[in-house]
């Protein structure tokens, strides 16, 4: 094999490593792009989620009218979303 046969190969080499990495970067660029997406509609749809976990409790303890219900209600629900959902969930 010649001299120049050689460079070529090695350079032949190096460009498809640099495509490589293009496409590397590439691919990164649309799993980060992806991740932030989920995060922003996993957060909006637990704002919604808790909107209406707090206008429930709201409606079926009136404002101030049943506070003893209200602590009650309170209790059973926490007691019944921690067997289901876990200690530390954020319902997720």
């Amino acid at each position: 094999m010649e001299k120049h046969d050689i460079a070529k190969i090695e350079k032949d080499a190096i460009v498809r490593e640099e495509q490589s990495e293009k496409v590397y970067i590439t691919i990164r660029e649309s799993v980060i792009a992806a991740q932030k997406q989920v995060q922003v509609a996993v957060n909006s749809a637990m704002v919604v989620a808790y909107w209406q976990i707090g206008e429930q409790i709201y409606l079926a303890c009136g404002e101030n009218e049943r506070a003893r219900y209200g602590k009650r209600l309170l209790r059973y629900i926490s007691k019944k979303m921690t067997e289901e959902f876990g200690r530390e969930s954020r319902f997720a």
